[in-house]
């Protein structure tokens, strides 16, 4: 606790305007945000099965699947609305939800029933419980030979990759990454939950899910660390500690510890800008 407490000292001074910052408002669907587990998983299409989903205060829902045939589990998710107690998921269906009694229906097939127990939200964190898109991206990592630093417009994981490789090779520094990973990998949102949930959605259709732990706060901006539920990769890395700073009522940095092996450690600065 006392490391993620340090991590918050460098950044509260540039929020600050006479001693004030705005403060970002609640999302609009923070009211509707609801984690459900489901009690049995819910078969719904194609052999695969829910066994749980959430509706983000940003918009964004998560539909985790796990195959008949295989172990991994997958994820889906798109934009939902709300009205009369449904759920409308946009390309999938309506889940309504009743208590814990859970209706699903994908579209075209029969409704399926189930239950489901609904995880608890934190309304500390409804600043950070957004959905983000990515203005750009500041690299910065520490190597034996130097320091790596630039900042690309947009999220590009193959651009940021290549020139943090580039600049790496002109220190006689070998970074381990591997750029095939990043092929079609642009980030479209950055999403965080009150149910202490982060989502990355890339263009390409990949979703990053995780868990979040160890949140800390003080008045200008939180501390935490994750845990992703799939691998993640060189760069959105599996497991990292994090800040994220709000800059005004619509705007925030996050940033992210990244290692690349050979301790070439560094972190990675998205700067966002809320969604709704």
């Amino acid at each position: 606790m006392a490391a993620f407490a340090a991590m918050l000292v460098p950044f509260t001074a540039c929020n600050k305007k006479d001693g004030v910052r705005a403060q970002i408002p609640a999302a609009s669907n923070s009211a509707n945000a609801k984690k459900v587990e489901l009690s049995i998983p819910a078969p719904v299409k194609d052999g695969k099965s829910i066994t749980s989903f959430e509706f983000t205060d940003g918009g964004r829902y998560i539909l985790s699947f796990k195959e008949t045939k295989a172990s991994d589990v997958t994820y889906e998710t798109g934009s939902y609305t709300f009205a009369n107690g449904v759920y409308t998921l946009e390309g999938f269906g309506t889940i309504a939800i009743d208590g814990n009694n859970v209706t699903i229906t994908a579209t075209g097939e029969a409704a399926v029933q189930t239950t489901g127990t609904v995880a608890d939200t934190s309304n500390n964190l409804s600043e950070m419980a957004q959905t983000w898109s990515v203005d750009k991206i500041d690299v910065s990592i520490n190597t034996g030979n130097g320091n790596i630093g630039f900042v690309k417009n947009g999220c590009d994981l193959e651009e940021i990759a290549t020139e943090i490789i580039a600049q790496a090779e002109k220190m006689g520094v070998k970074v381990e990454i591997d750029l095939g990973q990043f092929k079609g990998a642009t980030i479209k949102y950055v999403s965080f939950s009150s149910s202490k949930t982060i989502m990355v959605e890339f263009t390409n259709g990949l979703v990053f899910v995780g868990d979040l732990s160890g949140v800390i706060t003080d008045a200008e901006a939180y501390a935490f660390h994750y845990e992703l539920k799939n691998e993640g990769n060189d760069l959105i890395n599996a497991s990292a500690d994090c800040r994220f700073i709000p800059k005004s009522d619509k705007t925030a940095y996050f940033t992210a510890n990244v290692d690349l092996g050979n301790d070439n450690k560094g972190r990675l600065m998205f700067v966002m800008t809320k969604i709704n």
